[in-house]
């Protein structure tokens, strides 16, 4: 009696999912790996982007401005700033590009959104002399 074997647990319950068809497996494992693709995009794109540095969204209207023509001069305030419009609210950066064009200082003001740089609007600003 004291060899008599009892069993404390039985696997036949949990063996099926050992020994389950390679097709069952296999569509888990592909259901496993579409859930975590669509939940990590999700989150991924809802996460805050990181800001560019205001350096380097400056060096990028001063390129697009030199296809046109010589800069004299250009500054850019270093916080991002809140700006909307049509009810859309953007973080942008604020500054400006001075050239000489025919012996007269020009000067454009932009605003560049300051996640990806993109210049948003460039007005030329008119110096009463």
């Amino acid at each position: 009696m004291l060899n008599a074997k009892i069993p404390i647990f039985s696997y036949t319950k949990y063996n099926r999912y050992r020994t389950g068809s390679g097709n069952m497996r296999m569509r888990n494992l592909l259901i496993g790996l579409g859930l975590g693709t669509v939940v990590g995009l999700a989150v991924g794109r809802n996460l805050p982007q990181e800001k560019i540095a205001p350096e380097k969204v400056l060096n990028m209207v001063k390129r697009k401005f030199k296809q046109s023509g010589d800069i004299t001069g250009s500054w850019i305030y270093m916080r991002p700033e809140p700006l909307m419009r049509e009810s859309l609210h953007d973080q942008v950066y604020h500054g400006g590009i001075s050239r000489d064009i025919d012996g007269e200082n020009v000067q454009y003001e932009f605003y560049a959104d300051a996640r990806t740089g993109t210049i948003i609007d460039v007005a030329k600003v008119n110096v009463n002399s």
